[in-house]
């Protein structure tokens, strides 16, 4: 047999030049900072070795690199971090800045009833995920200090006696920020749940704490004569939630209230279901039924407002229209 030789096919490969980056690191004065380590990293985000350069005396640098987009970091002792992510495709040359400035501080007391409070926790999180990026407990003395952080904002957390505070600072370039966590006796709130008059036992009252990390819970049930009570809940604005998880038809089912709660005060709210012209009153007919202007259920009912469809689909349109927007139990 006759040797054949294999037929080849000619591939094209495009080769693109590498882009020359010259770039300055300063501080936030526009003033050079000579000697600051100046890396680039690839879409792995791993360190390469010809990525890498150190800064000249007037803070100047240069890099050539593949024709993609890159984070440059520069870092100093003294100076946080600065970042910044360049995109190099189709360029001949680029030029960049990496602002490098100084970290601040933050520094504050955890106090309960006035007195300092030891062995607390005490964390930053992220203004953008939650996540906790520095963490330490409170002193004998009960204070409490972060150093070398990025000038920013972020959410100040604590946390004392099964309680949490929270709130956000702002961190300024090379100052101390002071951020105190200061805890008040808790309070209590007390009550009737009344329906068109009566007592009505059961009833299911919540009182929703609101902070920047999450909403804290507290929870009982009516007593036989429809009386309430809560008990350690932290001072501040409570939205209290009423509900009767069966009701009668054309029964007003949910009822929500928000009040102010001053430290240790023992606060008395009463909530009428049918009259209470303040409260947000709903409820859900799970069975098909013909209602004025012919919609069909099953339908949830917002006062004058009604939605129809599952549970679900109602409580989704009722929150999209504005009707009891964050104040909706899908569990009532």
């Amino acid at each position: 047999l006759a040797n054949v030789s294999p037929k080849s096919t000619p591939v094209a490969i495009t080769v693109h030049p590498a882009v020359t980056v010259k770039g300055r690191v300063v501080d936030s004065a526009g003033q050079p900072v000579p000697e600051a380590e100046v890396k680039a990293l690839d879409a792995t985000r791993r360190p390469l070795d010809e990525a890498l350069t150190v800064a000249g005396a007037d803070g100047s640098f240069e890099l050539v690199l593949a024709p993609r987009a890159w984070e440059f970091r520069a870092a100093r002792e003294g100076y946080s971090e600065a970042r910044t992510l360049l995109p190099l495709e189709a360029l001949p040359a680029a030029e960049v800045t990496l602002t490098l400035l100084r970290p601040g501080a933050v520094e504050g007391m955890v106090l309960v009833d006035h007195r300092p409070q030891a062995d607390a926790d005490v964390n930053l999180q992220s203004v953008t995920n939650g996540v906790r990026l520095v963490h330490a407990r409170s002193g004998r003395d009960g204070s409490f200090r972060f150093d070398d952080l990025a000038p920013g904002e972020y959410i100040f957390v604590s946390t004392a006696n099964r309680r949490e505070l929270a709130k956000r600072v702002w961190v300024q370039e090379g100052q101390v920020t002071r951020s105190d966590a200061d805890y008040r006796s808790d309070a209590s709130l007390e009550g009737v749940v009344r329906a068109g008059g009566a007592a009505e036992p059961g009833a299911v009252v919540r009182a929703v704490v609101r902070s920047l990390s999450g909403d804290v819970f507290f929870e009982t049930r009516a007593d036989v004569a429809g009386q309430y009570r809560l008990d350690e809940i932290p001072s501040g604005a409570v939205v209290l939630r009423v509900g009767v998880p069966s009701a009668p038809p054309g029964h007003i089912a949910h009822a929500v209230r928000t009040l102010d709660v001053r430290p240790g005060e023992a606060a008395h709210l009463d909530v009428d279901l049918d009259v209470d012209p303040g409260s947000l009153a709903c409820r859900f007919i799970p069975d098909p039924v013909k209602l004025p202007g012919g919609l069909a259920g099953p339908t949830l009912m917002f006062g004058p407002h009604t939605f129809s469809g599952s549970l679900e689909e109602a409580l989704f349109e009722a929150e999209a229209f504005g009707v009891g927007e964050g104040e909706v139990d899908r569990d009532g």
